[in-house]
């Protein structure tokens, strides 16, 4: 909260020049932020209501890439795994994946939308619909982890059976077979250039950045 916030930077130690924020957060926390003078960088986020500086990867252009990768190579049965209400990046990258299907006039089947964050999830056994497209697009590595399970348990092969695409690009994605396909920033990547935001917005207390 920003109560917590504004402990922290009250009770710090040393001299707070700016402050960084990762994530979606709402409405009613970035508004609370005008109480602070330190610039505001946002990682990982966007919203155009803001004059703040966001550092962000173009959700909906990163999903329609990828939905079309996936046409690309034959396919034209695909799913979306994610929850849309849950932040605006994931439905982002759904309406992503809708726009690649419309242009390519390809049917969007409700059934295969889990539209559900099934990394929080312990059971996953469940979650697949009768009938499966050729190929999923899941929101982030993680549920891409889960979805490899469920798939599993119905003793398919990935990707034969169903292939997988997703985002984030962490390291999860070499660590499970076959290797995840997945795009994303690289973490450094996202550290240096919001870094670099920090000090220009420091140098210039009345720039702002859309990165």
């Amino acid at each position: 909260s920003i109560g917590i916030l504004k402990n922290a930077i009250d009770n710090s130690k040393e001299k707070i020049d700016g402050i960084f924020i990762v994530g979606e957060v709402s409405r009613q926390f970035i508004e609370g932020l005008n109480i602070f003078s330190q610039p505001i960088v946002f990682i990982d986020y966007y919203n155009p209501l803001y004059n703040y500086t966001f550092i962000h990867a173009d959700n909906f252009y990163l999903s329609y890439t990828q939905t079309q990768y996936l046409i690309d190579h034959g396919h034209k049965q695909i799913g979306f795994v994610g929850n849309i209400s849950y932040t605006s990046a994931i439905a982002d990258r759904y309406y992503g994946y809708r726009k690649a299907l419309y242009e390519n006039k390809l049917d969007f089947n409700e059934d295969w939308h889990i539209n559900q964050n099934i990394e929080r999830l312990n059971d996953v056994s469940d979650i697949l619909p009768e009938t499966l497209p050729t190929a999923f697009v899941c929101h982030c590595d993680s549920a891409a982890h889960k979805l490899y399970a469920a798939i599993n348990s119905r003793f398919l092969n990935i990707p034969n059976d169903v292939s997988i695409i997703s985002f984030d690009n962490t390291s999860l994605c070499e660590n499970i077979l076959p290797t995840l396909t997945s795009a994303g920033s690289n973490k450094e990547t996202i550290a240096r250039k919001s870094f670099s935001a920090m000090l220009e917005v420091l140098t210039d207390r009345n720039r702002v950045l859309n990165i």
